[in-house]
């Protein structure tokens, strides 16, 4: 029998994500897009999350967080077996335990995602 392992998940549910954007951008339009761009994100952060070199995931997907004109929603799937390093991307978050990391991205009425 293969070992089992948990993944820990902390991400927030579509509905919400979406309910939290300015009522003037909730069109269907956007609505099918972010949920295209969730779905996406979440089938990689999984499978990031049980491949075989990550032995102990914690799997993350942030709220919005505004930077300027864009909307980030951003996500990633640590590897806690791995050491802890001083290492930052430009973000200013640490990816020393990383696997898989990015963002959904909206900005003028477009979502995008970025790894």
């Amino acid at each position: 029998m293969p070992d089992s392992r948990q993944v820990f998940v902390s991400l927030p549910l579509f509905n919400d994500l979406y309910a939290a954007l300015p009522e003037e951008w909730q069109t269907e339009t956007l609505r099918e897009a972010l949920l295209t761009a969730y779905r996406y994100e979440l089938h990689c952060l999984i499978s990031a999350a049980i491949h075989p070199d990550c032995q102990e995931p914690r799997l993350f997907m942030r709220p919005w967080r505004q930077s300027g004109k864009q909307w980030l929603c951003e996500f990633c799937v640590a590897d806690a077996a791995l050491p802890w390093k001083a290492s930052t991307n430009f973000h200013g978050q640490n990816t020393s335990q990383w696997r898989y990391g990015g963002a959904i991205v909206l900005q003028n009425g477009t979502v995008s995602c970025h790894h």
